[in-house]
């Protein structure tokens, strides 16, 4: 991750610590609904596809061809919906959910069918392939309650508990025409993080229709890790594997913006999102061209997902 990204997660999230969706807000009963969109950047940077050069199973004249950083930075649509409950003038309850995936295929080609995952001996289809396929798909989803302290018609405090699921896939087809094969190598990890969080919510009004908030929580989360691998390159070579761990992460998810009151009840919000989270298993950091492969799980990776979120707040 970029050294200006993780300077501006720390100091943001140590300044702000923060709450959702209606920030400075979160006292009143009010339901919200955001559209998000969001890109994908992984610290991971992983080769998956070579040019053999012309010699198979010999990698001194391998030249790579694509890798999962191609994968990154494309953004797509998702959602988080929140609501908040007023107990009493300094007490509150609020939940919230986030939902966000991303799928993305990349292409490589070589008529003269020079292309290779594996350079290993019968691997014949993985070794001398005229076309491999790559398709990622990541999705991220959050669930969390809070009890939020109203400090003062700016300010909001909370705790709470939240659950992030991290499930990602990466799908390898690679195809020798010649010999009509094809062989698929297959990556799925799933991270389920559990654990407290804490934060705080600001709001300003510089006019009576409008308001600027600025939002974060930081979660420590304990994650349970799983990982299966399956290769098939059928008859001459298969392989199954998975495996298992536990990671301390922590989360931080900040949000910056503006609400535009149509009512006293009614605003729509625009604004800007950022998650990151550490100590993660990525999908393509398990891959393995070795011939047994391993049960190894690594995650010790990072991911970000940012983008911008337009969404409508209404109070009861």
């Amino acid at each position: 991750m970029p050294t200006q990204t993780v300077k501006f997660i720390s100091i943001t999230a140590l300044g702000l610590l923060t709450g959702q969706v209606t920030a400075g807000d979160l006292g009143k009963d009010q339901i919200s609904l955001d559209l998000t969109q969001l890109s994908r950047d992984s610290s991971a940077n992983v080769t998956y596809v070579y040019n053999n050069g012309g010699t198979v199973n010999n990698p001194v004249d391998d030249t790579p061809v694509a890798n999962t950083s191609s994968f990154d930075d494309d953004a797509d649509v998702g959602f988080r919906l929140s609501g908040s409950k007023n107990l009493n003038q300094q007490w509150a309850i609020h939940a919230g959910l986030l939902s966000n995936e991303l799928s993305k295929t990349d292409s490589s080609t070589d008529s003269a069918g020079e292309l290779e995952i594996f350079r290993l001996p019968l691997t014949d289809n993985f070794d001398a392939a005229h076309s491999v396929q790559a398709t990622y798909t990541s999705e991220l989803q959050g669930a969390e309650i809070n009890a939020v302290y109203q400090f003062n018609d700016n300010v909001d405090f909370l705790v709470g508990v939240g659950y992030w699921t991290l499930d990602e896939k990466f799908n390898i087809t690679s195809d020798d025409t010649l010999s009509a094969g094809v062989g698929t190598y297959t990556i799925d990890t799933k991270n389920k993080m559990l654990g407290p969080q804490v934060g705080v919510a600001f709001n300003f009004k510089p006019a009576e229709k409008l308001s600027l908030y600025m939002t974060g929580k930081i979660g420590w989360f304990s994650n349970d890790v799983d990982q299966n691998q399956a290769v098939d390159d059928s008859p001459s070579f298969t392989r199954s594997n998975s495996g298992s761990g536990n990671e301390n992460s922590t989360l931080y998810d900040v949000r910056v913006g503006l609400n535009y009151y149509f009512t006293k009840q009614l605003a729509v919000n625009l604004g800007y999102q950022m998650i990151d989270i550490s100590n993660v298993a990525l999908a393509e950091s398990q891959f393995d061209t070795t011939a047994t492969g391993s049960n190894t799980v690594n995650s010790s990776d990072d991911i970000t997902w940012d983008g911008f979120n337009l969404g409508i707040n209404y109070s009861f």
